[in-house]
């Protein structure tokens, strides 16, 4: 058994002479030191009874008629514990059950984080998960995106080539701007654009407890409502013993990572700390695609009898060179071209810093009853600089309109376009035990404010007196998001578990204080957004479900109004009155609608062998696509398809023939294609006044078919993994032009990882990591006529401590 699995051994098991047949009794004590723990929660899955342990550590289990029991233990402090139970063994035994629990939870708070996570064999969402040990093992310096890619119907792209990064998830197939990620239930998706940049928490992974990745509609309770999913890390800050790790590794493409982590344990039996605080540099695969990154973590609890309260700031500042432009198709099997990049020359570069801070807690009035409490505030600023030699007088705002009289045109020039964003939040809730299963209801409260400006950088050619901190454009943008929601998990029968969710969502979006355009709106979204399921346990082994969910989910900031490119001739995208101006009732672009429907069962046979297939259909009103064109930051334009359906299977599979061996795989297979969509744009940009219809035609970005296949061998010390990823073809615009296309690709990976027994060290492991162990030539991502290459085989390799 792992030894991260499995959280306590049964020493003796038995029924006291006069407990009645149907009574289960126990007692529950610390594995290190023997003692009783007191306020434990004892659960019998698949049955609404929940019992606590009193100051004896003990319980009783009453009405209990099976005889064999699967139960669950949570208790702050330690790691959850889950045992099956044979009642004709345990009264063989002739004593009290006795449960000895890991005293290792201070690496997570299982009930905090749970809002947005899903059960096995009690909710009907399809999810997949990466598990604290399984990151330990596969996470050295990639960013998330790469990791999750092992999961089913999970691929990513990377901008610099290696991992490094501005990287992109997709889950089948929809982008990131539609998956809903949360960091302990925090939303982490931007508010205005909706998108999720990962190199804002750098480093994040090293401190994470654990990833579940759920699939499909409406599965996240705060922030904007999932579309292809929600992806949910839990974080991981508290060690049981204090503590120093250390570690550093160098690696391909001047790759270098160093890290110190320091843990106090518990102190006074109370408090707990822990800090990391790393530092990431790498040149990138492509040219000038450089990385600098630093990242801390710092986490406090404190643990008391029904109160549980945790303080988390984490983030880091960033410097990297963009590198958002792919490269031509005549360039992806060249091993020089394919590593050029359209900004090198140093000028085109980022900064930014966005830390987070957290507050949670979790009070326990009685058994039956938890009140969480999450508050959180988000900071960013920075800039980036690009190249702005397309620009002329007009755009630069230099005109005799503004009380300028230039000569020439600036000529070659850089623009800094810089951004201040601050957002904060409150996301309380309340989770009730009742007779026959659990209520949550909950609400979101966030508030959203920018800052965007743009400036010239430098030019060949300006009016003399120009005030070098002169804006050509600024605005304010903002958001505010009301929601409220009610889960209900009911246990209808012993095998029966119905679930129903409502999500009511209140957003707005604003447009103020803008110089020179001086455009002003609120854009309001007023949202229902339901879901129902079923799950039956047909036995201990295998179970199946059903669900149904409707979605609808806002457009983002810019599909109402790029501001930043008002001087270049961007209006607001609304409906014209008919004596002329703005409707602003009447948005061009409306809010995408999802009907989604899945269906799936699970099985499992102990440790050894575990599988899962799921079918979904999900059928689009006012899918948000891409037109066909970029803007000017190499990211697509995106517009309403009337409808539009996807639809597919997914599999996996989990085997561990022997201890030592485990093989797990998954296969995903979708059709994702218009059912009615109509564009006035073709693939170059250029007007189509009569339209042209794409009904029947792929949708871009959509793989049809993804799969993974992992063996590992684990002894003596030593860790051997072997990972192979396929993915299928795919257009990069709707028109599915042959030279528009992204081929196939099959990558092989290899990792190597082996624990020296020093014995006044706390732990120390030496890794070794090769990608693309086959040296491919092959292509992740592409929009347009621009591919974005993998990088060729490299390694990285590292050494870690701890005392």
């Amino acid at each position: 058994m792992s030894r991260h699995a499995v959280l306590f051994m049964l020493v003796a098991a038995a029924l006291a002479g006069r407990a009645r047949a149907d009574t289960l009794q126990g007692r529950v004590v610390d594995r290190v030191t023997g003692a009783p723990v007191a306020a434990v929660e004892v659960r019998v899955i698949g049955a609404p009874r929940v019992v606590l342990t009193n100051q004896a550590g003990e319980f009783t289990v009453a009405d209990v008629s099976d005889s064999d029991l699967e139960i669950e233990l949570l208790r702050f402090g330690y790691l959850p514990a889950h045992q099956r139970v044979s009642r004709a063994g345990v009264a063989s035994s002739g004593g009290t059950l006795e449960v000895r629990l890991e005293p290792l939870a201070f690496q997570e708070d299982p009930v905090i984080v749970s809002a947005a996570r899903v059960q096995r064999r009690e909710s009907p969402i399809p999810h997949s998960e990466l598990t604290h040990a399984e990151l330990q093992e596969r996470y050295t310096t990639q960013d998330l995106p790469v990791l999750l890619a092992a999961l089913p119907s999970s691929i990513y792209y990377s901008e610099s080539g290696n991992g490094i990064g501005y990287n992109y998830l997709t889950l089948r197939g929809f982008d990131q701007r539609r998956i809903s990620v949360l960091v302990n239930g925090v939303p982490q998706n931007d508010p205005e654009d909706q998108n999720v940049y990962w190199l804002d928490f750098p480093d994040l992974a090293a401190n994470l407890q654990d990833v579940q990745v759920q699939r499909g509609a409406g599965s996240g309770f705060y922030g904007p409502p999932a579309i292809g999913g929600a992806v949910n890390l839990a974080t991981a800050a508290f060690d049981p013993q204090p503590g120093v790790r250390v570690q550093t590794g160098a690696g391909s493409f001047g790759t270098r990572k160093s890290s110190l982590q320091l843990n106090s344990g518990l102190v006074n039996g109370v408090y707990a700390f822990s800090g990391r605080y790393s530092r990431l540099l790498s040149d990138g695969y492509r040219q000038d695609s450089w990385t600098d990154f630093t990242s801390f973590f710092f986490g406090a609890a404190r643990y008391d009898a029904h109160l549980t309260t945790r303080i988390h700031v984490y983030g880091g500042p960033l410097s990297d060179g963009l590198a958002y432009y792919g490269v031509p198709g005549t360039a992806v099997h060249d091993r020089v071209a394919r590593r050029q990049n359209a900004l090198a020359g140093g000028a085109q570069i980022e900064n930014f810093s966005q830390p987070h801070y957290e507050l949670l807690s979790e009070w326990r009035p009685n058994a039956k009853v938890r009140v969480v409490n999450t508050l959180f505030y988000v900071q960013g600023d920075g800039f980036f600089d690009f190249d702005g030699s397309f620009a002329d007088t007009t755009y630069y705002r230099l005109t005799g309109a503004y009380g300028f009289r230039p000569a020439t045109n600036p000529g070659r020039s850089l623009i800094r376009a810089s951004v201040a964003n601050k957002q904060a939040g409150w996301l309380p809730r309340v989770e009730w035990q009742h007779a026959n299963g659990e209520l949550t209801v909950g609400a979101e409260l966030r508030r959203h404010r920018s800052d965007h400006w743009g400036q010239i950088r430098w030019a060949e050619a300006l009016p003399a007196g120009l005030d070098p901190e002169r804006k050509y454009y600024r605005y304010r943008g903002g958001k505010d998001i009301l929601g409220a929601y009610a889960h209900e998990v009911l246990h209808a029968t012993e095998r029966l578990q119905v679930t129903g969710d409502l999500q009511l969502v209140y957003d707005r979006y604003r447009i103020f204080d803008e110089d020179f355009a001086a455009t002003t709106f609120a854009q309001p979204y007023v949202f229902a957004n339901p879901r129902f399921g079923v799950n039956y346990n047909a036995n201990q082994s295998l179970h199946g479900y059903a669900s149904y969910g409707y979605v609808q989910r806002e457009p983002r900031l810019k599909n109402l109004y790029d501001a930043a490119e008002s001087s270049g001739g961007a209006t607001p995208q609304y409906d014209t009155l008919s004596g002329g101006g703005v409707d602003f009732d009447q948005p061009l672009v409306h809010p995408e609608k999802l009907h989604d429907f899945e269906l799936g069962a699970g099985w499992r046979q102990g440790t050894r062998a575990t599988a899962a297939v799921n079918l979904f259909w999900m059928d689009f009103h006012d899918e948000i696509v891409s037109n066909g064109q970029l803007d000017r930051f190499g990211q697509p334009v995106t517009g309403n398809a009337a409808r539009s359906v996807h639809r597919g299977i997914e599999l996996e599979a989990r085997v561990r023939p022997v201890a030592a061996f485990e093989v797990e795989g998954n296969l995903s297979w979708s059709q994702n294609r218009f059912r009615d969509h109509r564009v006035f744009v073709d693939a170059g940009g250029s007007a189509i006044p009569a339209g042209v219809q794409l009904g029947g035609n792929e949708i871009a970005g959509f793989p049809s078919l993804v799969s993974n296949l992992r063996g590992t061998l684990r002894g003596h010390g030593a860790t051997v993994a072997l990972a192979a990823r396929g993915v299928g073809e795919f257009f990069t615009t709707n028109f599915e032009n042959a030279s528009e296309r992204v081929p196939g690709h099959f990558v092989l990976d290899a990792e190597a990882a082996y624990e020296l027994p020093f014995a006044t060290l706390r732990r120390t492991r030496l890794q070794l990591q090769v990608r693309n162990v086959l040296d491919q030539l092959y292509v992740l991502h592409g929009e347009g006529d621009q591919f974005f290459p993998a990088a060729t085989r490299n390694f990285f390799a590292s050494v870690e401590f701890g005392l």
